[in-house]
Protein backbone atom coordinates (compact mmCIF):
# COMPACT_ATOMS: atom_id res chain seq x y z
CA UNK A 1 0.00 0.00 0.00
CA UNK A 2 1.31 3.43 -0.92
CA UNK A 3 0.70 6.49 1.23
CA UNK A 4 1.08 10.23 0.84
CA UNK A 5 2.00 12.27 3.90
CA UNK A 6 1.20 15.94 4.47
CA UNK A 7 2.83 18.02 7.17
CA UNK A 8 1.64 21.34 8.52
CA UNK A 9 4.86 22.28 10.32
CA UNK A 10 5.12 24.07 13.60
CA UNK A 11 5.22 23.06 17.23
CA UNK A 12 1.41 22.80 17.16
CA UNK A 13 1.41 21.33 13.65
CA UNK A 14 0.02 18.07 12.38
CA UNK A 15 0.71 15.18 10.03
CA UNK A 16 -1.85 13.41 7.85
CA UNK A 17 -1.28 10.11 6.03
CA UNK A 18 -3.61 8.96 3.27
CA UNK A 19 -3.56 6.01 0.92
CA UNK A 20 -2.55 7.13 -2.57
CA UNK A 21 -5.97 6.39 -4.04
CA UNK A 22 -9.35 8.09 -4.16
CA UNK A 23 -11.17 4.75 -3.94
CA UNK A 24 -12.04 4.51 -0.25
CA UNK A 25 -8.69 5.83 1.00
CA UNK A 26 -7.54 5.17 4.52
CA UNK A 27 -6.51 8.29 6.43
CA UNK A 28 -4.73 8.92 9.71
CA UNK A 29 -4.00 12.18 11.48
CA UNK A 30 -1.31 12.83 14.07
CA UNK A 31 -0.38 15.86 16.13
CA UNK A 32 3.20 16.97 15.68
CA UNK A 33 5.23 14.89 18.15
CA UNK A 34 7.07 17.01 20.69
CA UNK A 35 9.58 16.63 23.49
CA UNK A 36 10.94 18.97 26.17
CA UNK A 37 13.54 21.35 24.80
CA UNK A 38 16.92 20.73 26.45
CA UNK A 39 17.50 24.46 26.99
CA UNK A 40 15.51 27.45 28.16
CA UNK A 41 12.37 27.72 30.22
CA UNK A 42 9.11 29.38 29.37
CA UNK A 43 6.54 30.97 31.63
CA UNK A 44 4.83 27.61 32.09
CA UNK A 45 7.93 25.45 32.57
CA UNK A 46 9.91 23.58 29.95
CA UNK A 47 9.38 24.66 26.37
CA UNK A 48 8.69 22.02 23.74
CA UNK A 49 10.36 21.23 20.42
CA UNK A 50 9.54 18.82 17.60
CA UNK A 51 10.65 15.26 18.27
CA UNK A 52 12.55 14.12 15.20
CA UNK A 53 12.36 10.50 16.36
CA UNK A 54 8.61 10.78 16.89
CA UNK A 55 8.10 12.26 13.43
CA UNK A 56 10.28 9.56 11.84
CA UNK A 57 8.22 6.90 13.59
CA UNK A 58 4.99 8.33 12.14
CA UNK A 59 6.42 8.57 8.63
CA UNK A 60 7.51 4.93 8.72
CA UNK A 61 3.77 4.10 8.53
CA UNK A 62 3.09 1.29 10.96
CA UNK A 63 -0.69 1.23 10.66
CA UNK A 64 -2.70 -0.94 8.32
CA UNK A 65 -3.55 -4.59 7.94
CA UNK A 66 -0.98 -7.14 9.07
CA UNK A 67 1.40 -8.38 6.43
CA UNK A 68 0.71 -5.50 4.05
CA UNK A 69 3.73 -3.56 2.85
CA UNK A 70 3.22 0.14 3.51
CA UNK A 71 5.35 2.82 1.88
CA UNK A 72 5.23 6.61 1.97
CA UNK A 73 5.68 7.59 -1.68
CA UNK A 74 5.49 11.35 -1.23
CA UNK A 75 5.67 13.93 1.55
CA UNK A 76 4.11 17.34 1.07
CA UNK A 77 5.15 20.04 3.52
CA UNK A 78 3.32 23.34 3.72
CA UNK A 79 5.73 26.09 2.73
CA UNK A 80 5.91 28.39 5.72
CA UNK A 81 8.22 31.03 7.05
CA UNK A 82 8.73 33.50 9.85
CA UNK A 83 6.70 36.70 9.74
CA UNK A 84 7.71 40.25 10.65
CA UNK A 85 5.34 40.05 13.64
CA UNK A 86 7.44 37.27 15.22
CA UNK A 87 10.12 38.14 17.70
CA UNK A 88 13.68 36.97 17.16
CA UNK A 89 13.36 33.98 19.50
CA UNK A 90 10.04 32.90 18.01
CA UNK A 91 11.41 33.15 14.47
CA UNK A 92 14.46 31.09 15.47
CA UNK A 93 12.33 28.42 17.12
CA UNK A 94 10.00 28.27 14.12
CA UNK A 95 12.98 27.88 11.80
CA UNK A 96 14.35 25.13 14.02
CA UNK A 97 11.02 23.30 13.89
CA UNK A 98 10.77 23.45 10.10
CA UNK A 99 14.43 22.39 9.86
CA UNK A 100 13.78 19.31 12.00
CA UNK A 101 10.81 18.40 9.78
CA UNK A 102 12.85 18.83 6.58
CA UNK A 103 15.79 16.93 8.09
CA UNK A 104 13.70 13.95 9.17
CA UNK A 105 12.06 13.65 5.75
CA UNK A 106 15.44 13.91 4.01
CA UNK A 107 17.03 11.46 6.43
CA UNK A 108 14.33 8.90 5.64
CA UNK A 109 15.03 9.41 1.93
CA UNK A 110 11.41 10.30 1.17
CA UNK A 111 10.45 12.34 -1.91
CA UNK A 112 9.34 15.77 -0.73
CA UNK A 113 7.61 18.82 -2.12
CA UNK A 114 6.91 22.12 -0.39
CA UNK A 115 3.56 23.62 -1.28
CA UNK A 116 2.46 27.21 -0.81
CA UNK A 117 -0.73 27.64 1.23
CA UNK A 118 -2.33 29.67 -1.56
CA UNK A 119 -1.94 26.70 -3.93
CA UNK A 120 -3.70 24.02 -1.90
CA UNK A 121 -6.24 26.41 -0.33
CA UNK A 122 -7.48 27.45 -3.79
CA UNK A 123 -8.55 23.83 -4.40
CA UNK A 124 -10.96 24.05 -1.44
CA UNK A 125 -12.00 27.70 -1.95
CA UNK A 126 -10.39 28.75 1.32
CA UNK A 127 -9.18 32.24 2.02
CA UNK A 128 -6.77 33.74 4.54
CA UNK A 129 -9.39 35.51 6.59
CA UNK A 130 -11.72 32.64 7.52
CA UNK A 131 -9.64 30.22 9.59
CA UNK A 132 -12.72 28.25 10.71
CA UNK A 133 -13.61 27.38 7.13
CA UNK A 134 -10.69 24.91 6.85
CA UNK A 135 -11.92 23.09 9.95
CA UNK A 136 -15.46 22.98 8.55
CA UNK A 137 -14.35 21.67 5.14
CA UNK A 138 -12.11 19.01 6.72
CA UNK A 139 -14.89 17.96 9.13
CA UNK A 140 -17.34 17.57 6.25
CA UNK A 141 -14.80 15.65 4.18
CA UNK A 142 -13.70 13.38 7.05
CA UNK A 143 -16.59 12.88 9.51
CA UNK A 144 -14.47 10.40 11.50
CA UNK A 145 -12.10 13.28 12.32
CA UNK A 146 -14.83 15.77 13.32
CA UNK A 147 -14.33 15.38 17.07
CA UNK A 148 -10.63 16.23 16.62
CA UNK A 149 -11.37 19.45 14.71
CA UNK A 150 -13.77 21.23 17.08
CA UNK A 151 -11.41 23.75 18.66
CA UNK A 152 -9.86 26.84 17.06
CA UNK A 153 -6.42 25.42 17.86
CA UNK A 154 -7.25 22.35 15.73
CA UNK A 155 -6.67 24.38 12.55
CA UNK A 156 -3.30 22.67 11.86
CA UNK A 157 -4.97 19.26 12.05
CA UNK A 158 -7.59 20.36 9.52
CA UNK A 159 -4.98 21.85 7.22
CA UNK A 160 -2.85 18.69 7.25
CA UNK A 161 -5.94 16.66 6.27
CA UNK A 162 -6.75 19.05 3.43
CA UNK A 163 -3.16 19.20 2.18
CA UNK A 164 -2.94 15.41 1.95
CA UNK A 165 -6.30 15.29 0.15
CA UNK A 166 -5.10 17.96 -2.28
CA UNK A 167 -1.95 15.96 -3.08
CA UNK A 168 -3.72 12.61 -3.50
CA UNK A 169 -6.27 14.23 -5.85
CA UNK A 170 -3.46 15.95 -7.78
CA UNK A 171 -1.59 12.66 -8.15
CA UNK A 172 -4.79 10.93 -9.36
CA UNK A 173 -5.32 13.64 -11.99
CA UNK A 174 -1.72 13.24 -13.16
CA UNK A 175 -2.11 9.45 -13.43
CA UNK A 176 -5.35 9.92 -15.33
CA UNK A 177 -3.77 12.42 -17.74
CA UNK A 178 -0.84 10.14 -18.46
CA UNK A 179 -2.98 7.01 -18.67
CA UNK A 180 -1.14 5.38 -15.75
CA UNK A 181 -3.22 3.05 -13.61
CA UNK A 182 -3.70 3.41 -9.91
Amino acid sequence: MNFVAAIDPGIGGAIALMQDTLDNPGIKRFDMPTMPRPYGRGKKGKKQQVSGLGLADILRVKWGSAGTRRIVVKVVIEQVGATPQMGVTSAFNFGHTTGVVDGVVAGLGLPVEHIAPITWKAEFNLNRKDKDLARTVASDMYPSQRSHLNRVKDLDRAEALLIVRYEVERRARMRSATGAGQ
